[in-house]
């Protein structure tokens, strides 16, 4: 007490007299209590923007955390984009390369079928060669008048409704000579309405009917040996050509040789014809020569059935691959649409997922930016804080200095 009272007692001479000195203290207290009160205010702020600052930290953190989640699961979205895309594309590759097989076995069809069309008109033309013209007209007209006039129990020509073993060819096509191209019918007034109307339309050709319901014909008990054979039991046909079958062919047997041929004309009253085409009849008559096998009508018969049939098949096979091509088109077009929608769904999650990193940059560098400026702030709080420290012990200093004065003056 008697520093702070020798203190204050020597402050007392620096003054003129007593009442200046009480308006100088006044005059500090007053300076003391305006800045304190502007310390407060700003520490205030420098508290409030501290706060909102790690507030706006925290905040970015979340976001920054929840974004990092988000780009997470855009990543497994695009990989499994990328892996459903790749998959996509193999299964297109697939199918595009079925496409590119299935066009070269079409274009292979086109050309085996245009083959086939042109060995079949040949083998056609090779067929007709081997009758007049007068014959070829008539089957024409027939078929014509069939087809026009839908005329059924046409059966066509006997040709046509048997097969029998290559090495028959020249005995049966002997024995046959030009009825061979007979027409088969159900019945006699079949033939009859087919002539009538071939004469009303002046149709030229030559024609000759098998009416099957007009052919009659008894078994035949046939000689067992094997030396001969009954020509019909050679014939592959449909039972219901037997009439004509049996009138044609019924009544002639296959011999080995043109001595057993005659030995058998003559004791079995039958036909008999050797596989070179020798014929005895029956009645005594023999007839032979040479028979150019090259001409054989019923081997260009079995060529016309031989690419009829191949080019049937073929044209089975072309619309099958036609229809196989169009399914494959059918299915490629909706593998194509999907790989575009896969591609731009792919581009569309990658430029999501670069915004949204670019966004996660751009915050964390935000962060950064105000964590320095958080810091900045807590040492201007700090700074703050001690001033406030310091102005209120000065302020209590002064509040008791103004004390002493009354005591000492009063002394």
């Amino acid at each position: 007490v008697s520093t702070q009272s020798t203190g204050k007692k020597g402050r007392n001479l620096e003054f003129a007299d007593q009442r200046k000195r009480d308006e100088w203290i006044s005059s500090e207290l007053k300076s003391y209590g305006s800045s304190l009160s502007e310390k407060e205010v700003q520490l205030k702020t420098v508290e409030r923007e501290t706060e909102e600052t790690r507030q706006r930290i925290q905040k970015i953190t979340l976001d920054i955390a929840e974004r990092n989640e988000n780009l997470e699961e855009r990543k497994k979205e695009i990989e499994e984009t990328n892996k459903e895309l790749a998959e996509a594309k193999i299964k297109r590759d697939e199918v595009q390369n079925r496409r590119k097989d299935l066009w070269r076995q079409d274009s292979n069809y086109e050309q085996s079928l245009n083959t086939s069309k042109d060995q079949l008109d040949e083998a056609e033309r090779q067929l007709r060669s081997t009758v007049s013209k007068a014959f070829n007209n008539g089957i024409d007209a027939i078929r014509k008048i069939v087809q026009e006039k839908n005329i059924s129990g046409v059966y066509g020509p006997l040709i046509e409704s048997f097969k029998c073993n290559e090495k028959f060819f020249t005995a049966v096509e002997v024995t046959a000579g030009n009825r061979l191209f007979y027409i088969i019918v159900d019945t006699d007034k079949t033939a009859s309405q087919i002539l009538s109307i071939m004469n009303k339309n002046k149709m030229s050709g030559e024609v000759n009917f098998l009416p099957l319901n007009r052919l009659n014909y008894k078994e035949i008990q046939y000689p067992t040996s094997n030396d001969v054979i009954p020509m019909v039991s050679k014939l592959e046909y449909n039972q219901v050509f037997k009439p004509a079958m049996e009138t044609i062919f019924g009544k002639t047997l296959i011999c080995r040789s043109l001595e057993i041929a005659s030995q058998y004309a003559r004791n079995e009253h039958m036909d008999c014809i050797t596989l070179d085409g020798d014929q005895v009849s029956r009645r005594g008559a023999l007839t032979g020569g040479y028979y150019d096998k090259r001409k054989s009508r019923l081997d260009s018969q079995r060529q016309f059935w031989y690419w009829q049939a191949k080019l049937q098949e073929e044209e089975g096979n072309a619309q099958k691959i036609k229809s196989e091509m169009e399914e494959v088109d059918a299915e490629l077009s909706k593998l194509v649409s999907s790989v575009q929608k896969l591609e731009t769904k792919q581009v569309q999650l990658r430029e999501t997922y670069e915004r949204q990193k670019m966004d996660v940059q751009n915050l964390g560098v935000e962060k950064k930016q105000l964590e320095k400026h958080l810091e900045t702030k807590m040492r201007l709080k700090m700074s703050l804080e001690g001033d406030l420290t310091a102005f209120k012990r000065n302020s209590s200093l002064s509040s008791t200095g103004t004390g002493n004065r009354t005591l000492i003056s009063t002394y």
